[in-house]
């Protein structure tokens, strides 16, 4: 999965049009148990208009609702 910086579409609806993949956690492979989730400051968002994807540690995330479904 390849991440970018966020898109335009939440500027101009100030992150209304996002939802949280993963919150404050990564599933890496460079952390020891390989591949599970480890806590982390940062989050996976996704914007529900174009599907950008990027990581933030943004403090409003903690308000955005988690992604449903498939993603």
């Amino acid at each position: 999965m390849s991440y970018s910086k966020s898109c335009s579409c939440t500027k101009e609806h100030k992150h209304k049009n996002v939802e949280v993949v993963i919150r404050n956690a990564n599933y890496s492979y460079f952390e020891s148990p390989r591949g599970q989730r480890h806590p982390s400051n940062y989050s996976d968002v996704r914007c529900t208009i174009c599907g950008k994807m990027w990581r933030t540690k943004g403090k409003w995330v903690d308000e955005a609702p988690d992604a449903k479904g498939r993603w």
